[in-house]
């Protein structure tokens, strides 16, 4: 009799294949969904944590995303970044 094939998965994938949870969640009349929190501290995910959010064949896909912050420059910081470039373009030309 032949041998069904085996699958091979790397222990990582298989814990994580073995703790699949499904959840029923609902929106608010507002959009509002609530991750139920034993999903977020599985996913390591914090408030204000920020998803993309794919349309797909199966429906929602939220990923979450890095961001980083963008620092905004006042006008004293700028004129620091002039003078800089000035004295750097000096320091060139010699």
């Amino acid at each position: 009799m032949a041998q069904q094939p085996r699958l091979l998965i790397s222990r990582k994938a298989e814990n994580l294949l073995n703790s699949v949870m499904k959840h029923i969640l609902t929106m608010t009349e507002r959009g509002l969904i609530t991750l139920p929190s034993s999903l977020r501290k599985q996913l390591g995910l914090k408030g204000n944590d920020q998803f993309q959010a794919d349309i797909t064949s199966e429906g929602i896909l939220l990923r979450p995303v890095a961001t980083v912050p963008i620092e905004v420059y006042s006008a004293d910081r700028i004129n620091e970044f002039a003078a800089e470039e000035q004295k750097l373009a000096k320091a060139m030309k010699k």
